[in-house]
């Protein structure tokens, strides 16, 4: 009894997580959703490139954590079991901090030095001045700088599942950046070192404010404790911590080898047009990434139980729920790509050359989304060896395919490319990397209930939509038209999930009592 009880009790808890990221998730990314066509509006499209192009940076600069946040994140997940553990996480937590601000500090140093060659010889401007471009990358290496170290207390935060606190704050940082940033534009100067240097004292103020949030949330310890004892701690899971590295290091360059390359062979203002697309497409990230939040330390807490049946049950249901969140919004996003990127610019005309780039992205953002369930599963067993030669092969093969495509027939190609390396990863981590960790038939059950089938269900819903929803609706009839195609996609990818489903029924069974 008392174990059934437990297990409820974790369920709702993971439930109540889910609830709250992707609460925090959805109202920080419409903010900066919203502040995006006001951007561009007082930017211009090359200078908005170049914004663009930090957001890139800032993905790419968080491999230099060294896997040291997922380190804490799956330290403090177990120590939650165990409070006997708690003492040695706080000294891995203090070693990590100072690991992490130094090298912050470094890699945004690296950044400003390359500024000038960054300003002249990778980017190409036409109508921004040299000088200007200059500053803004400086301003960038501040930003990377005083940033960074709050992926490290982000990652505190999750494993001790404090995940109220964590959305409330960072949704209070997102309204702060971008209310800031229009306000800056608007008063100070319409620059893009004047929007980074904005960026860089917000960032600066989430990383010492999401910093004290975790200290304060760290229960009482036993047992030992202390910075020395932190960087033996740190040796002694060197290869966690390395792996754990690779893997956010391959990575992060698989996901923006697209901007990489097309930030050098495209014109700033091409460049800006389809970081407007990527951009859009990234809002799956920000609606699968909650998921991840929530069911990675679970699954990392019944793995290091032994709990084989919670495990798989966990497994499922966190397919299921990644797919009624991704699918029907990728393909209902890709077939009304158009109309959506027109609207979301507010008619800007750029929305016009990002539309196909767009529809291809955000298909490959759903496959990549849906990839990362088997993948959570290989790092709640400690495992990130298969991920990391994966991610390594396709750094090989996608950067030289990418710039070939980008430079023969232009930036939707080489999304394309980009899409399809995300289908190979879902079937890798899945067939591959995975079936090991699962009991016989499961991999099966997992492929053709939770990825085949919600896809199937999406595309005859959201297709007869597209067939039936004429282009070129006005305004107040196209966006109600759009918006109930999306609900009848979701509400029948989740009805088709057995899990799902099971949840939903219980959902309206309460509701009717």
């Amino acid at each position: 009894m008392g174990t059934r009880l437990n297990r409820e009790t974790a369920v709702a808890s993971v439930r109540l997580n889910i609830a709250a990221n992707l609460a925090g998730r959805i109202a920080a990314a419409l903010i900066n959703f919203a502040a995006v066509p006001v951007f561009l509006r007082l930017l211009g499209v090359e200078s908005f490139g170049l914004v663009a192009l930090y957001t890139t940076f800032q993905t790419l600069a968080l491999v230099l954590d060294l896997g040291l946040s997922l380190t804490i994140n799956r330290e403090l997940a177990l120590a939650g079991q165990d409070p006997d553990r708690l003492g040695r996480a706080r000294a891995l937590l203090q070693a990590s901090e100072v690991a992490y601000w130094g090298i912050s500090i470094l890699a945004g140093i690296v950044l400003a030095v390359l500024s000038p060659y960054l300003a002249t010889d990778w980017i190409r401007p036409q109508g921004l001045a040299p000088d200007e471009a200059r500053n803004a990358f400086i301003a960038m290496g501040a930003a990377l700088a005083v940033q960074l170290p709050a992926a490290l207390y982000v990652g505190g935060l999750s494993g001790l599942q404090q995940q109220f606190g964590l959305n409330l704050t960072q949704v209070g940082f997102a309204l702060l950046r971008a209310g800031g940033a229009i306000l800056v534009l608007q008063h100070v100067s319409a620059t893009p070192t004047a929007f980074l240097v904005w960026q860089a004292l917000s960032a600066l103020a989430q990383s010492l404010i999401l910093g004290l949030l975790l200290r304060r949330a760290l229960p009482a310890a036993t047992g030992e404790g202390g910075r020395t004892l932190g960087f033996v701690l740190l040796r002694e899971r060197w290869r966690f911590v390395i792996g754990a590295n690779l893997l956010a290091l391959l990575g992060a360059l698989v996901l923006q080898a697209d901007k990489l390359v097309l930030s050098r062979t495209l014109p700033l203002e091409a460049f800006g047009i389809y970081s407007l697309a990527a951009l859009a497409a990234s809002l799956l990230s920000q609606l699968s990434g909650p998921i991840f939040t929530a069911y990675q330390p679970r699954l990392t807490q019944l793995v290091g139980a032994g709990d084989a049946d919670g495990t798989v049950r966990a497994y499922r249901v966190y397919a299921q729920a990644m797919a009624v969140v991704v699918v029907p919004t990728a393909v209902v996003g890709a077939l009304f790509a158009p109309e959506l990127m027109s609207l979301w610019t507010l008619r800007n005309p750029a929305a016009a050359g990002a539309a196909l780039p767009f529809a291809v992205l955000v298909v490959g953002w759903a496959l990549n989304a849906l990839a990362t369930v088997p993948g959570t599963l290989q790092l709640a067993h400690g495992r990130p060896g298969f991920g990391v030669r994966m991610h390594a092969g396709a750094v090989v093969l996608l950067v030289p395919v990418l710039a070939l495509l980008a430079e023969r027939y232009g930036a939707a190609a080489a999304a394309g490319a980009w899409g399809v390396l995300n289908l190979g990863y879902l079937l890798l981590h899945g067939f591959v990397g995975s079936p090991q960790y699962l009991p016989p038939g499961t991999t099966r059950r997992w492929f053709a209930g939770d990825v085949v089938l919600p896809i199937a269900v999406t595309g005859a819903i959201a297709g007869l939509g597209r067939l039936v929803v004429p282009h070129g609706l006005p305004l107040w009839a196209e966006v109600p038209a759009i918006g109930l195609c999306w609900i009848l996609a979701t509400a029948a990818t989740a009805m088709a999930g057995e899990r799902t489903r099971a949840l939903v029924l219980q959902r309206l069974q309460r509701a009717r009592a």
